[in-house]
């Protein structure tokens, strides 16, 4: 049974979402309205009167108010963090209205209320209201391709991440069995029954067909794209909560991964200059500068990116009615093992500090002196203490079996080396290691012109590495010019 209000007027489905528009009652007496200031309120027309502020906890710019694809009414801000939140996942809530009494409310198949924000006014009669043509009343699904895309996606699993696929050339129960799920166990059921049956241990998937295409969804991260791609090609984006991109962004081929980026560690980046994955940029909202980056839109924008390599638009209608789909074992998504540091041996460990300076060198104690008189002399310094590693057991090595030691590289943007070159080049220019960026190899292939490394004078690196570490500077502001006859950076 479809729910259908009376009378009839504008409402919300599963997966839809207010951004930067409006959804009013249908005598357009009361509007429920998002805006890039002020998050969303419940404005009663005739008198302009506020009868409800969505709670703003953990918002602050844009946001979105999404009815979720699991039931759920929910906001999102612009760094894809969830805020406030109705707590209906998994009640069977099918529409989002505004009734000409005013109130905000989630309605059931059954024409059962599962929430409402109470805000009629107590007032009767209510004031004579004529309603007015409003400039703001948009579709609610319009706006920006990637805008759309996660405000729809984030929503499958708030709690758990996502994992998005399509593939081409293969049906729903196709990919349904390749990601685990018997053939005997496929069923048909709503998001929403599939989350709220989901158990500890298991993953919800379910699959529908965009033309020749299938969009499979499944409500976790990690899930993997090889199986799916026997025969066929495949594109997936997953994520974790809490982060404001995509984990993953990967492209495969006949069984195999061809593209590759991954930004959880360990990290992993091959394929990213295939002609498929840079055509898409072209085709992208993205702004012109950016035209040329398939890295940061994989990570930024990789459901736009997921959606024109595949030539395909998802929508809410998509997936908020009945769908193909399944529980399988949380065991087909498990995350990248861990990586365990450990000092190369013969070497001591490295303790974790926020700034991290290694000295390799030690030919001459008073140029030690020196550098480190040089850094604390940046006028950004003021004092702050610092405990740089002086310890004989690293002489002579290596900037891998430095890092092989530095069990907190996540967590800070950079390495400085004093080596044998810094302790004896003009300003002492010390070796520089982005601590983000992994070296070379099968794994990772490095992005064109931005090396792992650069040099540095000691004077120069406490600004640079406050910079880094507050991201207002990239590591890309510091590398030097390849026209330059000097390519150390000696501050700005």
């Amino acid at each position: 049974m479809t729910i259908t209000p009376e009378p009839q007027g504008p409402r919300l489905r599963p997966g839809e979402f207010l951004h930067e528009s409006s959804l009013s009652s249908p005598s357009g007496r009361f509007t429920l309205r998002n805006g890039i200031r002020g998050g969303s309120s419940l404005i009663d027309n005739a008198t302009e009167v506020e009868l409800w502020k969505v709670p703003d906890t953990n918002v602050y710019g844009s946001s979105s108010l999404v009815f979720g694809l699991d039931g759920d009414l929910m906001v999102w801000n612009h760094h894809r963090d969830r805020g406030w939140s109705s707590d209906t996942a998994g009640s069977g809530a099918e529409v989002l209205r505004v009734t000409d009494v005013g109130n905000v409310e989630l309605v059931a198949a059954d024409d059962r209320i599962v929430w409402s924000s109470d805000t009629a006014p107590g007032t009767d009669p209510f004031p004579p209201y004529v309603a007015q043509p409003s400039s703001d009343q948009v579709a609610p699904t319009e706006g920006a391709f990637q805008q759309r895309l996660q405000n729809l996606f984030d929503s499958l699993a708030p709690a758990h991440g996502y994992t998005v696929a399509v593939l081409f050339d293969a049906t729903p129960e196709e990919a349904l069995h390749r990601w685990g799920l018997p053939m005997d166990a496929v069923g048909r059921a709503t998001w929403q029954e599939l989350q709220s049956r989901r158990g500890d241990g298991e993953v919800p998937i379910a699959a529908v067909s965009l033309g020749s295409m299938t969009l499979l969804v499944a409500g976790a991260p990690w899930l993997p794209g090889d199986p799916l791609s026997v025969g066929t090609t495949v594109v997936r984006e997953s994520r974790v909560p809490g982060t404001g991109w995509a984990t993953e962004f990967s492209l495969h081929q006949n069984g195999r991964t061809v593209s590759h980026l991954r930004e959880a560690t360990p990290k992993r980046r091959i394929g990213m200059d295939r002609p498929e994955l840079l055509l898409a940029v072209q085709a992208s909202e993205l702004e012109e500068h950016l035209k040329g980056d398939a890295d940061w839109m994989a990570s930024l924008a990789g459901l736009e990116l997921l959606s024109r390599v595949a030539g395909v638009s998802p929508e809410a209608a998509d997936l908020n009615g009945v769908l193909l789909g399944g529980l399988v074992p949380a065991s087909v998504a498990q995350p990248p093992e861990e990586i365990v540091k450990t000092p190369p041996p013969g070497r001591p460990p490295i303790p974790a500090e926020d700034f991290l300076l290694v000295r390799t060198d030690f030919s001459d104690d008073a140029e030690w002196a020196a550098i480190l008189e040089e850094v604390a002399d940046d006028e950004f310094f003021e004092g702050t203490e610092i405990r740089p590693v002086n310890d004989r057991g690293w002489e002579g090595a290596g900037m891998d079996e430095v890092m092989a030691a530095v069990t907190n590289d996540e967590e800070i943007p950079a390495v400085y080396i004093a080596d044998a070159e810094a302790m004896t080049g003009w300003g002492h220019p010390l070796l520089v290691i982005n601590a983000d960026l992994p070296e070379a190899g099968p794994d990772y292939e490095p992005v064109p012109g931005v090396s792992r490394t650069l040099r540095a004078t000691a004077d120069s690196i406490w600004s640079m590495h406050v910079n880094l570490e507050i991201a207002n500077m990239d590591w890309e502001d510091y590398l030097p010019d390849p026209d330059s006859e000097d390519p150390v950076h000696r501050g700005f």
